[in-house]
C-alpha cells in the first residue's frame, strides 16, 4: 500500500514539475518577441526585382538589399532610378506616391508618402547598378509602427509622442556630438513612429539620420555613402 502511494506521489510530483517546466519554457520568449519574428503581411509588396538581381529576405520578414553593389556594371541615372521606384510604388497601392529621390554613392534613396494624409509611409532604396527596389533597413524596418517590422500597432499614445521640434533638437544634439559643425536641414519627414532628417556640413547635404518618435533615440543612416544629387517629385 505504501509503495502504491509512493508511486502515485511520484507521478503527481513529476507531473507538477513537468507543468512547471512547460510554464517556464512557454514564458522564456516574450510574446512580443515571437510576434516580431513572424513574417509581416501588412507591408506593401515590392512587385519588381531588377534583371538578374535577387533581394534576400530581411529581418522579421522584411525584404532588403543585402548585396554589395555590382560596381562592374553601368551606374543608372537619376531619371532611371525615379522611373524604377515610381513603377514599384505604383504597383504597391493607389494611396502611395514618391516625394523625393536622393542619389548617394551606395544607393538611391526614396521617400514614399500616403496621398490621403501627406504623411510619410516608408523609405525605399534603389540599387545604383541594377535598379532593384528594396525597403530601407534601420529605422524604417524597426521603428515604423504602421508599415514596418512592428506592424500595425498604432494607438493614440504611441504615434510620435515626441514633437517635430523636439525631434530636431535631439537630432542636432546628436550631430553636435558625432558630426561637429553639421546642422539639421529642413523639417524632414514624419513617419509613423519616427522622423527622418537630412543634415548639412558647410551648406552641403552630408548625410541622414532618424529620431524615434517615442523616446528620441537617434539612428544615423550609415549605409548611403557620399551624397551626389536629389530630385523633388511632389512639387514638380
Amino acid at each position: 500500500m505504501r509503495k502504491a502511494l509512493l508511486i502515485v506521489l511520484l507521478i503527481i510530483l513529476g507531473g507538477a514539475a513537468g507543468f512547471g517546466l512547460a510554464v517556464l519554457v512557454s514564458h522564456k520568449i516574450p510574446a512580443a518577441v515571437l510576434q516580431q519574428q513572424s513574417p509581416i503581411t501588412n507591408y506593401p509588396n515590392i512587385p519588381y526585382e531588377g534583371p538578374g538581381y535577387g533581394m534576400g529576405r530581411g529581418m522579421m520578414g522584411r525584404s532588403y538589399n543585402g548585396q554589395e553593389p555590382n560596381t562592374s556594371a553601368t551606374r543608372i541615372t537619376m531619371d532611371q532610378a525615379v522611373q524604377d521606384v515610381n513603377t514599384a510604388v505604383s504597383a504597391m497601392g493607389s494611396d502611395f506616391e514618391v516625394a523625393e529621390v536622393m542619389e548617394f554613392q551606395q544607393n538611391f534613396y526614396a521617400v514614399v508618402l500616403e496621398k490621403s494624409t501627406g504623411r510619410g509611409a516608408f523609405e525605399l532604396l534603389v540599387d545604383p547598378y541594377s535598379g532593384a527596389v528594396s525597403y530601407e533597413p534601420g529605422p524604417d524596418m524597426m521603428w515604423n509602427l504602421k508599415y514596418g517590422a512592428m506592424g500595425s500597432r498604432i494607438t493614440s499614445t504611441q504615434d510620435n509622442t515626441v514633437t517635430l521640434a523636439d525631434a530636431k533638437n535631439f537630432a542636432q544634439q546628436a550631430l553636435d556630438t558625432q558630426v561637429p559643425g553639421a546642422t539639421v536641414e529642413g523639417n524632414g519627414y514624419a513617419f509613423y513612429g519616427y522622423y527622418t532628417f537630412d543634415y548639412q556640413v558647410n551648406g552641403q547635404i552630408a548625410g541622414m539620420l532618424s529620431v524615434n518618435g517615442l523616446n528620441g533615440q537617434v539612428w544615423f543612416h550609415t549605409w548611403h555613402g557620399a551624397f551626389i544629387s536629389e530630385k523633388e517629385l511632389i512639387n514638380e
